[in-house]
């Protein structure tokens, strides 16, 4: 899979549909496709945002593992375990 391109889609659908009930998920296709290019800070924002907007979504922790596994990967490993 292209991610980069995954990641231009993603922000051109965000930009064009902000207020769009795909918002999320699209936001979560963004936070994997910076995950997999390794643009970890980028990342990490995206789901600590996810997180911020509906800590009681459906894949919520999916979310919350991710902030730890982009820590790790960051060699921050006391943010891994926050």
């Amino acid at each position: 899979m292209r991610y980069d391109e995954a990641l231009q889609y993603a922000e051109r659908f965000s930009k064009a549909y902000p207020n769009s009930d795909l918002k999320l998920d699209v936001d979560y296709v963004a936070a994997e496709s910076n995950l997999q290019l390794r643009n970890y800070d980028a990342a990490s924002d995206i789901y600590r945002k996810l997180l911020a907007h509906d800590s009681t979504n459906a894949n919520a922790e999916v979310w919350r593992v991710r902030v730890g596994l982009v820590s790790y990967l960051k060699k921050d490993f006391a943010g891994t375990i926050e």
